[in-house]
């Protein structure tokens, strides 16, 4: 089995990704405090690429994970100001996907770059 993407931007949490361990307990709490740090990390930058979130997961990085993702602005009119996993769980199946709640292209919304 391998490292499932689904839709544009999830992705399924499985024995093939590097942080997966056969509790599913321990990969739920993983996958929390993950999203939370990337919370974290997302309102200290300002923006946080869907290929970072994937980084911290142990998923490979897409190319079209380099382009979207999310920002932090005080009057986010496009964005919920957070990044969701959007963790389902599936049922029993040991496999979790995820579904992020990504804003789109940030390439052209980044608050640290010129008009």
């Amino acid at each position: 089995m391998k490292i499932k993407y689904v839709g544009k931007y999830g992705a399924t949490f499985n024995r093939d990704c590097l942080n997966w361990t056969n509790s599913r307990k321990i990969n739920i709490a993983f996958l929390k405090i993950r999203e939370q740090y990337a919370n974290d990390l997302l309102v200290q930058h300002k923006k946080l690429y869907l290929n970072e979130v994937y980084m911290l997961l142990g998923l490979k990085t897409t190319k079209i994970g380099s382009v979207v993702g999310w920002i932090y602005e005080e009057n986010n009119e496009v964005g919920d100001n957070f990044v969701n996993f959007g963790i389902n769980l599936n049922g029993f199946n040991p496999n979790i996907k995820l579904d992020f709640n990504v804003d789109g292209d940030i390439i052209h919304r980044n608050p640290y770059l010129e008009n």
